[in-house]
């Protein structure tokens, strides 16, 4: 009865971002019967592993073993060279350097299966690029893949459409249209593409309509031109209406322009986005998002105190850009509520553009970068992080995204940031030098190795939700007193009960919570990674505890927040305390 949902939930995860993504490709998937140990190349760029049996070089291409000491089978690291350790080290500025490749090794972590999902990850590299990572019995192969392409490079990219696969960007460098600068004169504005296929563009006061022979200035009127000119409002949003008429948006307000008449509507607000809506038009604006019906006639949401870029639908709630970040507004509810505020360096982030695509993901182009959300469960991904995007500068065509920058614009598909597992996999491969496997099954079917994959994959996460479920049940029995303070209150506590032992591992394991989750609470409570928090936390008690008692040996201290004494003599040093204490 289970096994269809079983596989379901499965097919689910190889299709889901939490088995692919980022900007990585996986190559190939190598397996093997026996436990691996480790994983490092060496100074030739060869990938090495040990495993019970031995230590071995692995092909490659093919993910075969090829022995090369059947007495070593500790644990490998490449450093400035390779280390190859049978135990923890006598060196305890190598530890330290192992720990800190350990952490950084922990990114891969979200690319692997939840069956693979381990406290210790290995990874090498070849002198190619191609990233290894090892994980229980399978060493995956992953190659980056630059999937964000800049498709113009220009100063300040700002309005964008696309025609006829022609791109048109309104730029500070005049307009282009694909890669040809058409006109120096339009800069700065927006374009607009009518059903009919007219293109429309602003620049400054002005207001144009592209011809084949060039532009013809749209007339605004005296009425109208006064106002723009009076106090060099800039024409940043244009919108056409069905009668012939413009909505005709600036920095300093909102006007009306039809064959008929001209009408200031708004004043002295920014109109950062006319959105067509059921009934007329929603108006982001610089201090409250308004509705607009079809006899012009504002009214006010009452979210005032943010300035609003742009919003979009979802569900029965409205995304919306601020400069303060992401928010949902549920409009049923009349409820505001965070998305995305701060960045990944817990700095409060402005968003200028977002565009949400067809895998529940919300693109979010910032002045730190572009995010992507996973609006399931509002985790984040960061990417092209020195990038600054600009304002209304954004365009969606099918499957593939624009948005504008001030170097350039950028294009991507998001499909491609969900590549199937199964589906990019290599050939697996034993050693022959360990026991191996029948693979004549897996050869009778071209789906056999997809299906066998899945049923592996399956019960794996069965045992796993089991473990999970029985595991959070006892949690739930041991800690209903603590799952009534906030979140931030159970990290202190939890950390400071157990400062000696407490790891980022332990943490996951006491909170349910997976490292890239954990990552995003820590960063957004604390600003910190989790392995900062403990780091700060134990300094700050063995700085506290050696105020308050001057007597106590560095012995003691290492003792009390489980610290090598080495460690404790650096965290007095760097406090400015005499080197003075015994052991």
């Amino acid at each position: 009865m289970r096994l269809p949902i079983i596989l379901l939930i499965v097919a689910a995860f190889i299709l889901s971002e939490n088995a692919f993504g980022s900007d990585t490709l996986l190559v190939a998937v190598f397996n093997y019967e026996e436990r691996i140990k480790s994983i490092a190349e060496d100074e030739n760029g060869r990938i090495l592993a040990t495993f019970l049996s031995g230590l071995y070089e692995v092909d490659p291409q093919t993910g075969e073993l090829m022995i090369l000491s059947k007495d070593f089978n500790g644990e490998l690291f490449f450093l400035d060279s390779l280390y190859a350790i049978q135990k923890n080290p006598d060196s305890e500025e190598l530890l330290e350097r192992i720990q800190e490749k350990v952490s950084r090794d922990q990114i891969w972590l979200s690319q692997l299966p939840p069956s693979d999902h381990q406290s210790t990850l290995y990874v090498a590299t070849d002198p190619l690029g191609n990233i290894y990572v090892a994980s229980n019995f399978h060493i995956y192969k992953f190659r980056i893949q630059n999937i964000f392409r800049k498709v113009l490079t220009v100063h300040s990219a700002r309005g964008l459409i696309l025609k006829d696969d022609t791109l048109y960007c309104n730029t500070y460098s005049g307009l282009f249209k694909g890669r040809e600068n058409i006109d120096f004169e339009i800069i700065g504005g927006d374009v607009f593409q009518s059903p009919e296929g007219e293109i429309f563009a602003s620049s400054g006061s002005y207001f144009y309509k592209l011809t084949e022979s060039g532009k013809e200035e749209i007339e605004l009127g005296t009425h109208l031109s006064n106002w723009i000119k009076s106090q060099n409002r800039n024409i940043i949003r244009i919108q056409q209406l069905s009668d012939d008429g413009w909505l005709i948006g600036t920095d300093k307000g909102l006007a009306l322009l039809t064959p008929d008449t001209n009408l200031i509507v708004l004043d002295s607000i920014s109109i950062e986005e006319i959105l067509p809506v059921q009934g007329g038009f929603l108006l982001s604006t610089s201090s409250d998002l308004l509705f607009m019906d079809e006899h012009l006639q504002t009214t006010s949401w009452n979210l005032s105190g943010h300035h609003f870029n742009q919003c979009i639908s979802h569900g029965s709630s409205l995304l919306l850009a601020t400069n303060q970040g992401v928010f949902s507004y549920s409009t049923s509810e009349g409820i505001l509520k965070p998305v995305l505020t701060q960045g990944i360096d817990g700095k409060p982030l402005q968003i200028m553009s977002m565009l949400k695509d067809d895998h529940g993901f919300l693109w979010c182009g910032t002045g730190a970068g572009l995010y992507r959300v996973d609006l399931a469960e509002y985790s984040f991904s960061h990417y092209l992080t020195t990038t600054e995007f600009n304002k209304r500068s954004f365009f969606k065509s099918g499957g593939t995204m624009y948005m504008g920058a001030i170097n350039g614009v950028y294009c991507w598909e998001p499909s491609n940031f969900l590549g199937p597992l199964t589906a990019r996999a290599g050939h697996a491969w034993s050693s022959k030098e360990l026991p191996t496997f029948s693979r004549a099954w897996f050869l009778a079917h071209p789906y056999s190795l997809a299906i066998g994959t899945m049923l592996l994959v399956s019960i794996a996460l069965s045992v796993a939700l089991s473990a999970r479920k029985r595991n959070d049940l006892k949690h739930s029995e041991e800690s209903s007193t603590e799952d009534l303070l906030p979140l931030p209150e159970r990290f202190d506590q939890f950390i400071d009960q157990n400062i000696s032992t407490v790891t980022v591992q332990s943490l996951c394991d006491h909170f349910g919570l997976g490292k890239k989750e954990l990552y995003f609470e820590t960063s957004r409570h604390f600003r910190k990674t989790p392995g900062k928090l403990i780091r700060d936390k134990r300094q700050e008690l063995v700085l506290q505890s050696i105020q308050d008692n001057p007597d106590l040996t560095v012995t003691e201290l290492a003792l009390l927040v489980g610290y090598s004494e080495r460690h404790i003599h650096n965290i007095l040093d760097s406090a400015g305390f005499p080197d003075e204490k015994s052991t």
